[in-house]
């Protein structure tokens, strides 16, 4: 039955039912004063065809409108199948939440890992040398070693990211971004020294921070350049170097399931 038609008939009922109360209650009382109520023995049953008649005649006259819209309502069947199509809508809602918290990725300037926790593969890549990078590729999944390689890789990028993007704050300073191109490009830093992220740790240990922070200006700039980045930039050039260590070499893989390349960086 359509759901508006319905509502209208529990109307009529309700006041067929208020209606013939009433009536009967006149029918069983009567006021012989003001302030008191006596009950007639009993109910004439011969009242209840106009008792009945009266009820009718008064429905009738009840302002019903006679213009509303049918709709037709939902079926059981209607419900059961919006309670599946929530419940498949969760479960997919999840599902995608849980491939976003298998994903792991971190890195900054080329130096990076990538690696999906369900299926196992990653793909990590470290500076070489003149702006040529080491990439391998492979899976933790049934291999302690890959693993193990991976953890530790995944820390030392982790504190790498941390050191360049925020504690240096490469997104605000573009000397960042021209600090880290000048040792990836393989250019000599200082004569007697190593080019790349080792050269710098290396001129870094033998002058005075006095010393490292003039040379820190001439890369950067003298708004950039505070002693506290000077040092930053000598831990961030650690790491980078540690990442290409831990990564570097047929001995820290398990070669059968493991893949290397050279590609272009930053």
């Amino acid at each position: 039955m359509l759901f508006t038609l319905e509502l209208h008939n529990v109307k009529i009922q309700i006041w067929k039912n208020l209606l013939f109360e009433l009536l009967v209650s006149f029918q069983y009382k009567n006021f012989n004063s003001f302030n008191s109520l006596t009950e007639v023995d009993k109910f004439d049953p011969n009242k209840e065809k106009e008792i009945i008649d009266n009820i009718n005649q008064n429905i009738h006259a009840l302002d019903i409108p006679k213009n509303y819209q049918e709709k037709e309502g939902l079926s059981l069947e209607r419900v059961d199948e919006i309670k599946r199509e929530a419940i498949y809508n969760s479960v997919q809602n999840q599902n995608n939440n849980m491939q976003l918290m298998a994903s792991e990725a971190a890195g900054a300037f080329d130096t990076y890992y990538n690696h999906n926790t369900t299926t196992g593969n990653f793909t990590v890549q470290a500076l070489v040398a003149n702006r040529k990078y080491v990439q391998y590729t492979g899976s933790t999944i049934g291999n302690p070693k890959n693993a193990s390689t991976l953890f530790s890789y995944k820390k030392i990028v982790d504190n790498y990211e941390n050191t360049v993007i925020k504690q240096m704050e490469s997104a605000h300073w573009s000397e960042v971004a021209g600090w880290v191109a000048t040792l990836t490009s393989g250019a000599l830093l200082l004569a007697s020294f190593a080019t790349g992220p080792v050269g710098w740790v290396a001129i870094f240990n033998a002058k005075t921070i006095a010393e490292m922070f003039a040379f820190f200006i001439g890369f950067t700039s003298t708004a950039y350049a505070i002693v506290q980045r000077t040092q930053l930039s000598k831990n961030a050039a650690e790491l980078k170097s540690a990442a290409y260590n831990k990564i570097w070499g047929n001995s820290n893989w398990d070669t059968g399931t493991t893949a290397w390349s050279i590609v272009d960086g930053y």
